[in-house]
């Protein structure tokens, strides 16, 4: 049975990051492109933050919401999108952002993990790097994001896909992880040989 698709402005609602005045102070904690690491997590270790009188609700993430960054740089563009499952309320992502929600007519068809998921594949981002505009830093328009295909396979092979996707980068981290230990282990015998001398 072949996958079904459609375009991604169908089945998301799609609204632009936070570009308002940003005062001294910790009402809100501001989300860089620095923010969101290659496995799609938001880093919170050296978050901003600020404070404004006047906060519209749109710029606020949250819970089962997607993060895509429109801006892609060399050092960026590793990690094109994340998936918020959850965290403090006062999220604001920055104008380098767009937030994506499923729509209420699309949530029994497709899950924001698998959209996330699907916004970092390598065929996808080849077809933003086609599109987008700039030297330097590309920006990518929110016409092209809206146009984008979508591939969507059944709900259990989406949830099957990020179950899968989970799993590598738990084994991934513990493989980093053993690797360092290794390192340190070596380096600790290492030096150990020639102050024993």
């Amino acid at each position: 049975m072949k996958n079904e698709s459609t375009l991604l402005r169908k089945i998301c609602d799609i609204r632009t990051g936070y570009q308002g005045a940003r005062d001294p102070g910790e009402t809100y904690q501001l989300i860089n492109l620095t923010n969101l690491d290659v496995s799609g997590s938001i880093d919170f270790n050296n978050i901003k933050t600020f404070s404004t009188i006047q906060m519209d609700e749109k710029y606020l993430l949250k819970k089962g919401e997607i993060l895509f960054k429109k801006s892609q740089s060399s050092q960026s563009s590793q990690c094109a999108a994340g998936f918020f499952n959850g965290g403090p309320d006062n999220l604001v992502p920055s104008a380098h952002f767009f937030i994506l929600s499923i729509n209420e007519n699309s949530k029994d068809i497709v899950i924001p993990e698998y959209v996330a998921w699907y916004l970092g594949e390598d065929v996808v981002r080849k077809y933003f790097q086609s599109v987008a505009a700039g030297m330097v830093t590309a920006t990518i328009k929110k016409s092209d994001l809206e146009i984008l295909e979508l591939v969507i396979p059944p709900i259990n092979v989406q949830r099957k896909l990020i179950e899968i996707q989970r799993l590598a980068l738990e084994e991934r981290k513990m493989m980093e992880e053993f690797i360092f230990l290794r390192d340190k282990q070596v380096k600790n015998a290492l030096t150990n040989l020639v102050w024993q001398e």
